[in-house]
């Protein structure tokens, strides 16, 4: 059976960190279907976390067809992820288990390795220092804002001798939005801008663009690309999730909540559904219906106990009506 781990500085959602791990296991052959899963209570008796997040592990497993709830004995594997499992391929396990203990020869600590494949780049100038970035911002852009580029570079205590390249991972980035809003730009477009960041520098960076398009004088449209759902959730007034480069669904983030349910009840057909409730993704146990349904009407039939639905629930659940027609490259993005 598979031992759950917690990771709780990745940034990741706890519920997903559990999908992801069956995930891996799957692919090693750790997993295979008719395996049990373990329960609610034993995963929150080893990582002390809510039991409803377990189930919505559960739930988000049963959405991809990898595993099914049989009442009264537990959560088990029912599906695969396609295609050749990892076990398949030892002879690159072992090419890379030599490079490995290569870099460690060389001298390389796990986080030197992890750096060697995250992208933490940032669109500024390793050798150049913040003021000559400063200087060349000034240099291209007419309509360059010294004092807003100034203050912000304070107030984030950036020394401005100090070279981009010796700069951490969220200084960078602080530094190339410096020199982005520095442009009174009319539109911003950010291609996954937090991605390589810790949670905490995340933070920092979406509250410090909030801000610049709140004191932004002519007004400033921002546009991410972003799979970080939980991160942007708190900022994006916007939604647009394209699945193989088509809109599944788009609109204001407060609509799409406001008319979306979870709806849980005694199994039944999701065709028996009145006509104004679209169904967007249903799973099924034994004797239990599980239903995300859009509708601007309100749900009546006492059958039906009706939750709110967050943002990120959401999004899944429309990439994976999408691959229920064909496993895509999902890709996410918000408009603030």
């Amino acid at each position: 059976m598979i031992e759950f781990q917690l990771d709780t500085a990745s940034g990741v959602a706890t519920y997903l960190q559990l999908v992801q791990q069956v995930h891996q296991a799957l692919q090693l052959g750790i997993l295979e279907p008719g395996d049990q899963l373990p329960t609610a209570q034993q995963v929150v008796a080893k990582l002390a976390i809510n039991p409803n997040t377990v189930l919505k592990a559960y739930r988000e497993l049963e959405y991809q067809g990898l595993a099914a709830a049989r009442p009264g004995i537990g959560t088990f594997v029912t599906g695969t992820l396609g295609g050749s499992s990892l076990a398949a391929h030892r002879p690159l396990r072992r090419d890379l288990q030599r490079w490995l203990a290569k870099a460690r020869r060389a001298g390389l600590d796990d986080e030197s390795i992890e750096a060697l494949f995250i992208s933490t780049d940032a669109p500024v100038y390793a050798g150049l220092s913040v003021a000559d970035h400063l200087r060349l911002g000034a240099h291209l852009n007419p309509g360059w804002d010294a004092e807003l580029a100034d203050s912000r570079i304070e107030r984030l205590d950036l020394s401005l001798g100090q070279k981009a390249g010796t700069l951490s991972g969220g200084q960078r980035a602080q530094l190339a939005l410096t020199l982005a809003v520095a442009k009174r730009p009319d539109l911003l477009l950010l291609d996954e801008p937090v991605a390589s960041l810790d949670p905490l520098a995340r933070r920092e960076f979406l509250q410090d663009l909030m801000a610049a398009v709140a004191v932004a004088e002519q007004g400033l449209s921002v546009v991410l690309s972003s799979h970080l759902i939980s991160d942007l959730e708190r900022v994006c007034d916007y939604l647009i999730v394209l699945v193989a480069s088509r809109v599944r669904v788009a609109g204001p983030v407060e609509e799409l909540l406001a008319t979306h349910h979870l709806l849980s009840g005694p199994r039944r057909d999701p065709g028996t559904l009145p006509a104004g409730q679209h169904v967007i993704s249903a799973s099924h146990t034994d004797r239990q219906t599980t239903l995300l349904v859009r509708t601007s009407d309100e749900v009546l039939d006492p059958v039906w106990t009706a939750a709110e639905v967050g943002l990120e629930d959401l999004v899944l659940a429309y990439m994976h009506q999408a691959a229920g027609r064909g496993r895509h490259n999902h890709h996410l993005q918000v408009q603030s």
